[in-house]
């Protein structure tokens, strides 16, 4: 073999080491799809539904199934941006008591159900910590979340009649969360999630709900 063919060999093999080396870098940069699904936990600072005068008795479902689907950007191994759609659940509440309306001559012993519906869309960065296949990851933003609320009332005695109220709120709050992951394979990853959004709300009946979601999703990697 010549020297000619010798350095030919020798730069094809450079040229494809370089090209599987970026391919591998290729995964820690750029964008990525994900999808997280778990528990989210309401901590409400006021109970009551604020529909009754009297209240005998309160049944609170203040945990749900909370889903999330993200998109992100990360420009390097460290640091990335997401942006996310967040379906946190319901908080539910069933109150008996005495009823008084917005109409004086409507109160009487009745039930009021209450449902809080929370959805919102969040801006995030995230800061990572590579440990070779593992990762640590840290999350520091915003979101803006819109809470819906309907109640529904109906009377057990007296002259009160049956009434539907809502009422909604747009809000925006800090959203802080951890978690860690493992690489599976060339685009997937797999995570574990914690994320908390202090002082949700500060209009409704349930006032500054301290919210916390965990969640185990994956993140394909463009």
């Amino acid at each position: 073999m010549n020297i000619h063919n010798l350095l030919c060999r020798a730069a094809c093999t450079l040229a494809l080491s370089a090209c599987a080396t970026t391919a591998a870098l290729a995964k820690d940069s750029g964008f990525y799809f994900g999808l997280g699904v778990g528990q989210s936990s309401f901590d409400v600072e006021r109970e009551p539904s604020g529909f009754l005068v009297v209240t005998n008795s309160i049944e609170l479902d203040d945990d749900d199934v909370a889903i999330a689907m993200s998109l992100g950007y990360r420009a390097n191994p460290y640091v990335g941006l997401e942006l996310s759609y967040n379906d946190l659940g319901d908080i539910d509440l069933s109150e008996t008591g005495r009823i008084q309306t917005f109409a004086p001559t409507q109160t009487g012993t009745g039930v009021v159900d209450v449902s809080i519906g929370v959805r919102g869309v969040s801006l995030a960065i995230v800061g990572t910590l590579p440990l070779q296949k593992f990762e640590l990851f840290g999350k520091l933003g915003a979101i803006r979340t819109e809470i819906r609320g309907e109640g529904r009332g109906y009377g057990i005695g007296g002259t009160f009649s049956t009434f539907v109220a809502s009422a909604s709120e747009d809000t925006t709050e800090a959203l802080v969360g951890v978690g860690a992951g493992y690489t599976a394979g060339d685009s997937l990853f797999l995570k574990l999630e914690w994320v908390r959004i202090p002082n949700l709300g500060d209009k409704m009946d349930f006032e500054e709900a301290d919210t916390d979601v965990i969640s185990a999703g994956f993140q394909y990697r463009f």
